[in-house]
């Protein structure tokens, strides 16, 4: 301890020269006391806290992602798949029709396609809410989602749309709202004409 004395007789000087600058500081602190607890206070009343009964509006709120109780914003969900031709194959024995035998959309293990409540209808894409029908009474639009692959010929080979329009499209609604992220297959398989192929060549989904 002898060793140390002349650093702390050392320290003591510095503290006291000092003295000066910290009764200074305790005056200005002094002086703001007031000051500093309005702040307090007024910082308090600028936002209601959130509560469980509290509302919050916004003008616009931009997200790409939005999770509430554990469930992703509806954006993420879809009940409806539609096949639709973009542009049409001239010349095609097909006509432009749209024909398959089955469409499975496999979630968690199952193919939500079946004994679901589903509706459809065949339509143009310029008037999705009109349904123009099937090619014949064989051929309706609920073949395509019945788990069953008709036999391969034109008169009960699935589903087949009556027009040969480009504009037509298979509508297929009422799907459980399902995550798109859940999806682990879309399977379609085709409907022949007389072999051709022709009513599902550049179909999209």
């Amino acid at each position: 301890m002898d060793i140390e004395e002349p650093k702390i007789v050392d320290l003591e000087t510095l503290i006291d020269s000092h003295t000066d600058d910290i009764d200074a500081l305790q005056t200005i602190t002094a002086n703001h006391t007031t000051d500093i607890a309005s702040n307090t206070s007024d910082i308090l009343t600028k936002q209601n806290l959130i509560t469980a009964s509290t509302y919050l509006n916004c003008n616009s709120l931009t997200t790409n992602h939005l999770e509430v109780n554990n469930i992703i914003s509806t954006s993420q969900f879809f009940d409806t798949i539609v096949l639709r031709r973009p542009t049409g194959i001239s010349g095609a024995s097909g006509n432009n029709r749209i024909g398959i035998r089955e469409i499975q959309c496999w979630v968690n293990g199952v193919n939500i396609m079946i004994d679901n409540g589903l509706t459809s209808m065949f339509a143009s894409w310029l008037n999705k809410e009109i349904d123009i029908g099937p090619q014949g009474a064989s051929t309706p639009s609920t073949l395509a989602y019945n788990n069953v692959l008709e036999i391969n010929d034109t008169s009960t080979g699935g589903a087949l749309s009556s027009s040969g329009d480009i504009n037509n499209a298979l509508i297929i609604k009422n799907i459980p709202l399902t995550l798109i992220i859940d999806v682990q297959a879309l399977v379609l398989y085709n409907r022949d004409i007389n072999n051709t192929g022709q009513v599902i060549v550049e179909v999209g989904i």
